[in-house]
């Protein structure tokens, strides 16, 4: 607005999943909350993404949001609400980025913000309950999501997928071992080893008492470890850190920039650890596939060929094997005879590749 006595500016903040495209859509929120009945409201803006969605709403305006796929639910339903109860005709026009454009750098220079004034400054907040049009709003603990029922449902079932991934500890099947039990030890002397860099003074010992609080449950791989103030290995594998791990850190080094440059070492050493144990498994993974002559057909199939020894012909069936041990689960349901049934058991070396050993039941 040009005229002096309607150049109005305002600043506030949100709570909860930030992103340039939700402040950019909470800004033409505000802009349309005090426009007047049957305007036309013009939008200039630098996000392509903002415009983007304010032009498909206003070209599917009859149309349930809800059910499409994406984020920023709430914000489009508040946007298409406005926009109906109000009568508005919304035109958008895109601007330039850092284009010397007195009315965008405005606006940026407001969105800048210091580190006080993340928790000091007023909160915007959309009232759902006001919305002319039903709408089915995933909630997890009392917190409307503001993403699409599609992605909720896909989240939720990939955290549950994962989480059965990690309970079947699938790196004893190959291997016969378990390389993660003594990787909490790796990963206190990793932390001393970073610590010791800042503050000479440190001893082991020390240190170990220190970190063995948060860590006394580090294999725990439920989900609900993450809730919890220690830390464990599948928290360190999706990038997750207790606030405690980072007060020890603090602790040890008598500072709290040096503890969270520990902390962010530290957990990037052991991480590369972790990639060396991976790829090892992985490569002789690989060795006992090709021994075993099991190409991707196979593994996409999931089933298994043998020849039975007094037919000479060839079966086919459907073989689970034992998370724990690797050996194969025979099904009561397939009729075979004594001399067919066999149970495998694999030794893999890295130098001489693949063995297999058969004895008959």
């Amino acid at each position: 607005m040009n005229s002096i006595e309607n150049d109005i500016r305002f600043k506030c903040y949100v709570n909860h999943f930030p992103s340039s495209t939700k402040a950019k859509l909470l800004a033409i929120i505000t802009v349309l909350a005090v426009a007047s009945v049957g305007s036309v409201v013009n939008v200039f803006t630098d996000s392509q993404n903002a415009i983007n969605i304010v032009e498909k709403i206003v070209s599917n305006r009859d149309k349930d949001i809800q059910w499409t796929k994406g984020k920023n639910i709430i914000s489009r339903n508040a946007i298409l609400h406005m926009i109906k109860d109000l009568d508005l005709m919304v035109q958008c026009h895109k601007v330039k980025v850092h284009s010397n454009d007195k009315y965008n750098e405005e606006a940026d220079s407001l969105a800048r913000i210091t580190w006080n004034e993340i928790f000091s400054r007023e909160r915007i907040q959309v009232n759902i309950q006001t919305f002319n049009t039903p709408m089915i709003i995933s909630l997890w603990r009392g917190l409307a999501l503001d993403i699409s029922i599609k992605d909720t449902l896909q989240s939720i079932n990939e955290h549950t997928w994962t989480q059965k991934w990690l309970n079947q500890n699938r790196i004893k099947c190959f291997t016969n071992e378990n390389p993660f039990k003594d990787l909490k030890e790796k990963f206190i002397r990793m932390t001393h080893f970073e610590a010791n860099k800042i503050k000479l003074t440190l001893v082991l010992l020390k240190t170990k008492k220190k970190l063995q609080t948060v860590t006394e449950n580090w294999e725990n791989q439920k989900a609900t470890a993450m809730e919890y103030s220690w830390i464990t290995l599948p928290d360190i594998i999706v990038g997750l850190v207790p606030i405690s791990f980072v007060s020890a850190c603090k602790e040890l080094t008598g500072d709290s920039i040096l503890g969270v440059k520990v902390v962010i070492k530290s957990i990037y050493a052991f991480k590369k650890h972790l990639f060396s144990i991976w790829k090892q498994r992985c490569k002789r993974l690989i060795l006992w596939e090709k021994s075993k002559n099991i190409t991707t057909n196979d593994k996409r199939s999931n089933k298994l060929k043998f020849v039975s020894n007094n037919s000479l012909t060839v079966i086919e069936r459907k073989v689970a094997f034992d998370d724990i041990t690797g050996a194969p689960l025979h099904d009561a349901s397939v009729v075979v005879t004594s001399v067919s049934r066999q149970r495998f058991g694999w030794l893999v070396t890295p130098i001489q590749g693949a063995t297999m050993s058969c004895a008959v039941n």
